[in-house]
């Protein structure tokens, strides 16, 4: 089961694990509202199936963004410092 996208995953977890529960609320209140109406004439596995897929697409989404706008930068930011600090 070891591939390019399980990795990418695994690199992005820390993100996943902030942001997936803000995500499964936004998608339990998505679903609530009727924003997707054929969600409600769907058998409950169906209806479980949609709300994994949607929360864990949407959750990849932003721990994705969340990594690769503020993770690496702070990581770049802290090489930078550490590297100043050893040339002293």
């Amino acid at each position: 089961f070891v591939n390019r996208v399980i990795c990418y995953i695994g690199k992005i977890s820390y993100s996943c694990y902030i942001f997936h529960f803000f995500v499964i609320r936004l998608v339990a209140e998505l679903l609530r509202e009727g924003y997707f109406p054929f969600f409600g004439g769907l058998s409950a596995m169906l209806q479980f199936i949609v709300y994994y897929l949607l929360t864990t697409g949407i959750t990849i989404v932003f721990a994705f963004l969340s990594y690769r706008y503020i993770e690496e930068t702070v990581i770049r930011m802290g090489r930078r410092i550490i590297g100043h600090l050893e040339m002293r």
